[in-house]
């Protein structure tokens, strides 16, 4: 008589059973483990070597910088001589010829293009060099600026104007006086260009300055500007930071909890930006010296 034959079939029957579920459970351990690698961020935070000191936040220090998340869960009412604004027509016309063409189009107008508008001063440099760049390699007419701080022209609203680091781009036709959407090789571009100059696509057409380190990370790894925040509150702090190279520069990113009045650590000698999130915290980047 067999090994086989000796076993009871039902103790069989359980073997076989324990050995399958096992086997089961050990491939959905190591899928589950590959879904989180896929999502998770692939650079691990670094510990950092740097000096420390204490900084007291104060309402300005929590209430501004490029990161800040607005949305329908995170309201926000800035002070408007914290945003240091820059009207978009103004500072265009300053820098180059770009909207010379424009302006005697739209004279006759209601609506003029950027005269109205308004951005940060955080974004209006990016803003500038991003459509310039854009106009020269596409080699279509110019975008136009067509929402962003104050005056909103189109039906979908964000909150996120209220930042002053959006815009909203679009395109007229032939006659100058119908807004179209932008041209696909514009969005083309703008995808793959847009974070070089600190974009990120908030929703299609409208583009959110968050800065050149931070977009770059947050678009390389498909996160929105709330995945990332969230990110660096799970995974960093003042000892250990996210580490972004971009070309010959490194900064190290780390989040610290707390409001106005509370007091976070900072770098006591390395060049640092600080910016509120507008959801429990603040965003330190760290420029380390070489």
């Amino acid at each position: 008589m067999s090994f086989l034959e000796n076993i009871d079939k039902n103790k069989l029957q359980k073997i076989l059973l324990v050995v399958i579920s096992a086997l089961v459970l050990a491939a959905l351990v190591c899928l589950v483990v590959i879904i989180i690698s896929s999502l998770s961020p692939a650079s691990a935070p670094v510990n950092t070597d740097f000096e420390l000191t204490d900084l007291t936040l104060t309402d300005k220090n929590v209430n501004t910088g490029s990161l800040l998340l607005v949305d329908g869960n995170h309201p926000y009412s800035p002070q408007e001589e914290w945003l240091e604004l820059v009207n978009c027509g103004d500072y265009m016309r300053a820098q180059s010829d770009y909207t010379a063409e424009n302006d005697k189009d739209f004279e006759a107008m209601n609506y003029i293009p950027w005269k109205a508008m308004s951005l940060s001063k955080l974004a209006m440099p990016s803003v500038h060099a991003m459509l310039s760049a854009a106009k020269n390699e596409v080699g279509e007419k110019p975008i136009t600026i067509d929402g962003a701080y104050d005056t909103i022209k189109h039906g979908e609203v964000s909150p996120e104007y209220k930042t002053a680091l959006m815009i909203y781009l679009s395109d007229f036709d032939s006659t100058g006086t119908t807004r179209v959407a932008l041209s696909e090789a514009y969005r083309s571009w703008l995808d793959k260009n847009a974070a070089k100059y600190g974009f990120i696509e908030s929703f299609e057409d409208a583009y959110r300055y968050v800065g050149v380190a931070h977009a770059t990370y947050m678009t390389e790894e498909g996160l929105s500007l709330s995945e990332y925040i969230e990110y660096l509150k799970q995974n960093t702090n003042s000892s250990k930071a996210l580490k972004i190279k971009l070309n010959d520069q490194t900064y190290l990113v780390y989040y610290e909890q707390g409001s106005e009045g509370d007091t976070v650590k900072v770098p006591a000698k390395e060049s640092y930006t600080l910016s509120g999130t507008n959801e429990g915290g603040v965003i330190v980047t760290v420029t380390p010296t070489k």
